[in-house]
């Protein structure tokens, strides 16, 4: 006779014709202990899903202020200036030149300001989903590095939960963002797959680094690489996941990710030769 767990998500259970002895006092005192067990688990779970929502409700909320305030303001003015560049431009074109320049200006931080909106709230997130919102940060970032961008993004039969989707694809810039930093790499290659759990890998050809020297928050030569690396690991296992790093100086990094379907699910045991493979250590035909 044995306590019986249910099936993911489900509290565990006492069998049935539980004898009334120290061995069933023993299973129900157990029993009890799982079930209390299982309540903070799903409680936890509840905040992780609160904090992420709050946090992303923040962000749009930015977003929207500075799309409905700063960035208008900066509209109204390149337009002013734009007005005073025509009448100037034939009797005082040194005059003129200095306001085009600034009206140059103005548009460099609009173009800023609209790339910060998109970052704190991704309209193809909420429009398209996880597969294209990945695709379009990794179209934008690398117009900004001028990398060879490849795409492997496989579409997800049924979106992720708000929670995972967000996750992943703030840990997805993240990544991105480090590599467009400090990997000066020239190739950047992204995959994600899926079947029982979600599997994003972001492979570059940049100088990579040795994983064990930021293990720490912030490395010793005062860069932010160390705490990017850290808030990627601390995403993925808020909501069940993990972030692996693969790396060596002078030999380019490989990022792994896998996160859950659902907030419910497990903790995976880790898949070592897959996890490898998605990383592009291993071909598949080495499995």
């Amino acid at each position: 006779m044995a306590i019986k767990f249910g099936h993911d998500g489900e509290a565990p259970r006492l069998p049935d014709n539980v004898p009334n002895d120290e061995i069933g006092g023993l299973m129900r005192t157990l029993t009890a202990m799982a079930g209390e067990l299982d309540r903070k688990r799903k409680d936890e779970r509840r905040l992780i899903e609160r904090l992420i929502n709050a946090q992303e409700e923040e962000r749009k909320l930015v977003a929207y202020d500075l799309h409905d305030g700063l960035l208008q303001q900066l509209v109204g003015a390149r337009f002013y200036l734009g007005n005073y560049q025509e009448q100037f431009a034939a009797d005082m074109p040194e005059l003129s030149g200095g306001i085009q320049r600034g009206c140059d200006a103005l548009t460099s931080a609009i173009v800023e300001g609209r790339r910060i909106i998109e970052g704190l709230r991704p309209a193809a997130l909420d429009d398209l989903g996880l597969s294209a919102a990945i695709e379009d940060i990794a179209y934008s970032t690398a117009d900004l590095a001028g990398w060879d961008l490849k795409l492997d993004l496989q579409p997800l039969p049924v979106e992720p939960e708000v929670t995972i989707g967000v996750t992943l694809y703030r840990i997805a810039q993240e990544a991105l963002n480090n590599v467009r930093k400090h990997a000066d790499a020239k190739h950047v290659t992204v995959t994600m797959h899926n079947g029982d759990a979600i599997r994003l890998s972001i492979v570059d050809d940049g100088v990579g680094f040795d994983p064990g020297s930021f293990r720490a928050a912030e490395p010793e030569d005062g860069s932010t690489r160390g705490l990017g690396i850290t808030t990627m690991r601390e995403r993925a296992s808020l909501i069940n996941g993990r972030c692996e790093i693969f790396s060596e100086p002078g030999a380019g990094t490989r990022i792994y990710v896998e996160v859950p379907l659902t907030m419910d699910a497990p903790a995976r045991k880790h898949d070592v030769i897959h996890e490898l493979t998605m990383a592009g250590w291993m071909e598949e035909d080495e499995q």
